[in-house]
């Protein structure tokens, strides 16, 4: 619980005590925050949202980062934002003998960013 102490004093310097539902920011994931989840705990537009994230990066209490997303929505590889993903990636897909792995350009995926809190 420590972190979430942490986490609401520093949302509070970024948005206003009314906007935090402590109940909803209790239930996020220090280890990855979503825009969407920021956005909907706000009730905001994702462009606030976006720009609470990158305020919260901006004071160090997020760090970004990225994902590369197989075609089935797994997560293929995440990192710190502006480091290169591997070339290829390994996915699964459906066959009839069960999942099989493919190798995939991460180049030809889709990629999400996303938050998590700082340990600072």
């Amino acid at each position: 619980m420590k972190w979430f102490t942490s986490f609401l004093k520093k949302m509070a310097d970024i948005a206003p005590a009314r906007d935090l539902p402590v109940a909803a920011l209790r239930r996020l994931n220090p280890d990855r925050i979503d825009i969407e989840n920021i956005r909907s705990i706000l009730g905001s537009s994702t462009q606030r949202a976006k720009l609470v994230c990158d305020t919260a990066v901006r004071r160090g209490i997020f760090l970004r980062r990225i994902s590369v997303i197989c075609p089935d929505d797994s997560v293929a590889w995440t990192g710190d934002y502006g480091t290169n993903p591997p070339e290829t990636v390994r996915c699964w897909r459906e066959s009839e003998y069960g999942p099989e792995p493919m190798t995939m350009k991460t180049s030809e995926l889709a990629r999400k960013e996303y938050f998590v809190l700082s340990e600072r």
